[in-house]
C-alpha cells in the first residue's frame, strides 16, 4: 500500500469540494446569486484521523497483511531465479578455459539471454503489483467512501474531513473527531462482507 494516507486525504478532499458545491450550488434566488439560510442548514464538520483509521480498519489490516505475504513469496521466487542464474556464472567461469570460442560465446548469450529474461520478469512483477496494489487502495477507499456518505447522512453530518499529522488541517478539536465511530462501524460492516 503505498501512500495510503495521501490518497485517502485526496478522496476526503474531493468529497469535501464536492458537499461544498452541493451545498452552495442548490440555494439560489432568481437573480441567481447565492442565498445560503444559515437557520435552515445545521451544519456539522467532523473528521477522521487518517492514521488511526488506517491502522485500526481490520480490512485494511488484512489487505496489508496479504500483500506482504505475496510479496515475500515473490521476493524468494525472485531471488532464487537470481541465485541459480549466479551460480551459473560461476560455473561457466570455472569452466570457461576448457570451453572452444564457440562453445564461449554460446554460452555468453545464453546467460546474457538468462540475465535479461531475470531482469523483464522482476519489471512484469513491478508492473504488476503496482496495478493490484492500485485497485486494492481503489477497492479500499471506496468502502472508506461509500460508509462515510451513509455515516454522515445517519448523524447528520455536513463534511468530513480528514486529519492527519502535516495534512491540511492544522489543527481540530477532539470534540469533532469521530474516528473511533467510524472504524467501529467500518469494521462491524467488514466482519458482516467476511462471512
Amino acid at each position: 500500500m503505498k501512500n495510503p494516507l495521501i490518497i485517502l486525504n485526496i478522496l476526503l478532499t474531493l468529497a469535501v469540494a464536492y458537499l461544498f458545491y452541493l451545498q452552495f450550488s442548490t440555494h439560489r434566488n432568481s437573480d441567481n446569486s447565492q442565498v445560503v439560510n444559515l437557520d435552515s442548514t445545521k451544519s456539522s464538520i467532523v473528521y477522521v484521523n487518517s492514521d488511526s483509521l488506517l491502522n485500526q480498519y481490520d480490512y485494511y489490516l488484512d489487505l496489508k497483511k496479504e500483500a506482504e505475504a505475496k510479496n515475500k513469496v515473490l521476493e524468494t521466487e525472485v531471488t532464487g531465479r537470481e541465485k541459480a542464474f549466479q551460480n551459473e556464472v560461476m560455473a561457466y567461469q570455472k569452466n570457461a578455459g576448457t570451453m572452444s570460442p564457440e562453445q564461449r560465446q554460446g554460452m555468453e548469450q545464453r546467460l546474457g539471454k538468462k540475465q535479461q529474461d531475470i531482469e523483464e520478469y522482476k519489471q512484469g512483477l513491478s508492473e504488476k503489483l503496482s496495478k493490484e496494489d492500485s485497485e486494492v487502495s481503489e477497492k479500499l477507499y471506496g468502502n472508506i467512501s461509500e460508509y462515510l456518505t451513509e455515516y454522515s447522512k445517519k448523524n447528520n453530518h455536513t463534511y468530513v474531513l480528514g486529519f492527519s499529522k502535516g495534512g491540511g488541517i492544522l489543527y481540530a478539536t477532539g470534540k469533532l473527531d469521530v474516528t473511533k465511530d467510524v472504524v467501529k462501524g467500518l469494521n462491524k460492516a467488514y466482519l458482516v462482507k467476511k462471512k
